[in-house]
């Protein structure tokens, strides 16, 4: 490995704006299935319901990649394992449009899904270790919110580039800024691994530290802590990859035309990053697991107000965006309180299976949505399905808090200074 610095001595700022981006470019692509879904339903004569496998297989993809990426990041780096993967799912990202038939469709998207979830854990670890430990949980939300810049300027632009230049062109255009932004991370991140500022989980975060083991998440003293992070999760992103994925659709039974049925994307980007500026500032005074909890209350109000009221096109985009802010949102929150858990070389395999969970959520969660369309259930019937499984987050994120003020979590987190507070409180 190579040698390590203290990146206090460095300014972080330009690395994490090229880490957020990255993982915008992320978001962007995941958001275009969905947008390119009732669009193909129509071109290729398929209902919605049969690209449930496609959609299924990109998640199914993810996390592969996910509980695949500290492994990488061991053998290599974190830098090489973000601009590596990011070509990857570039290059794949530009095939798509070329393929016919949902069979070629689901296996390629399976393919670059794989690239999609191995970026992730790596870049949102080394934005933990790029800024002081008080500042740790503001940095991980807010870089892993430009997956919710990715759905918004998707939803925003889809419509418009579906119109004008067609499907095609969806994923075209990300596909080629991609690659070319590849070479920019490769040049732009630093080249050492910064120092770990929590280096203390059992071996110094430098050469010489045992290779991290899934196991290792469950010894005794993280036992009941990863369960429970995993269970919230899964239940999170079962909730807000349903929405994300099927929404588009979902409005058109709403009455949206096809070109506006991606403003559900763009809500639902919209929701996620101003419900992720609330939820870092929340996190910073009060813990991240406060500000989850807090977060996900806001959707299980908006999801039943939102199946019961489909009149007014205003209102049901800013019932998705509320949504969003209280699903997607909790998930971006979930990588701090892994980060906080994990220390040293347990960190990146840690937030990798801690995601990894969550999108093992968001293969079913989808695979059941897909269920619910084949069998022609009315859209607010599946949408308010979708509270059941807020509300089970929502007592998960109260536990996890509890856990964090009881002794045996607080021995496994520092104190943080006082003016900080715990961040996992």
């Amino acid at each position: 490995m190579k040698r390590l610095h203290n990146p206090r001595k460095h300014s972080a700022l330009v690395p994490l704006a090229l880490l957020f981006v990255s993982i915008l470019l992320d978001g962007l692509d995941q958001a275009s299935l969905g947008i390119v879904i009732p669009v193909l339903s129509k071109e290729w004569g398929i209902p919605p319901a049969g690209f449930t496998t496609a959609v299924v297989a990109t998640n199914a993809g993810v996390v592969l990649g996910m509980v695949s990426s500290g492994w990488f990041a061991q053998k290599f780096d974190r830098r090489t394992v973000i601009w590596v993967s990011t070509l990857f799912f570039s290059a794949l990202v530009l095939l798509t449009p070329l393929v016919s038939g949902i069979e070629v469709f689901t296996v390629l998207r399976l393919v670059t899904g794989v690239g999609l979830g191995a970026m992730v854990p790596a870049a949102l670890s080394l934005a933990a270790d790029l800024v002081p430990e008080k500042r740790r949980s503001a940095a991980v939300i807010i870089t892993a919110l430009g997956l919710a810049a990715g759905n918004l300027l998707a939803g925003l632009t889809g419509g418009i580039v579906i119109s004008r230049m067609g499907w095609e062109a969806v994923f075209w255009l990300p596909g080629i800024i991609s690659i070319a932004f590849a070479g920019v991370l490769r040049m732009g991140l630093p080249r050492r691994e910064p120092v770990s500022h929590a280096a203390t989980d059992g071996a110094p975060a430098g050469t010489g530290a045992p290779a991290a083991r899934v196991r290792d998440l469950f010894r005794k003293d993280l036992r009941l802590p990863t369960l429970v992070l995993w269970g919230l999760a899964f239940l999170i992103f079962a909730t807000g990859y349903n929405i994300l994925n099927w929404m588009p659709t979902l409005l058109v039974e709403y009455g949206f035309s096809v070109e506006q049925a991606p403003l559900a994307t763009a809500a639902f980007g919209a929701g996620t990053l101003l419900g992720g500026v609330l939820m870092a500032a929340i996190a910073a005074y009060r813990g991240a697991s406060r500000a989850v909890s807090i977060m996900i209350g806001v959707a299980v109000i908006a999801l039943p107000l939102m199946a019961l009221v489909s009149e007014s096109a205003p209102i049901t985009l800013f019932l998705v965006a509320l949504a969003a802010a209280g699903t997607a949102t909790p998930g971006t929150g979930l990588a701090a309180l892994a980060t906080g858990i994990y220390r040293g070389h347990l960190q990146t395999v840690g937030v990798g299976w801690t995601t990894a969970m969550g999108r093992c959520g968001s293969i079913m969660g989808p695979a059941i949505g897909g269920l619910f369309l084949a069998l022609r259930m009315p859209a607010s019937s599946i949408i308010l399905t979708l509270t059941i499984p807020a509300v089970l987050a929502g007592f998960l994120a109260v536990l996890f808090g509890i856990l964090a003020r009881s002794r045996d979590l607080k021995e496994i987190v520092p104190q943080a200074t006082a003016t900080s507070g715990n961040p996992l409180r």
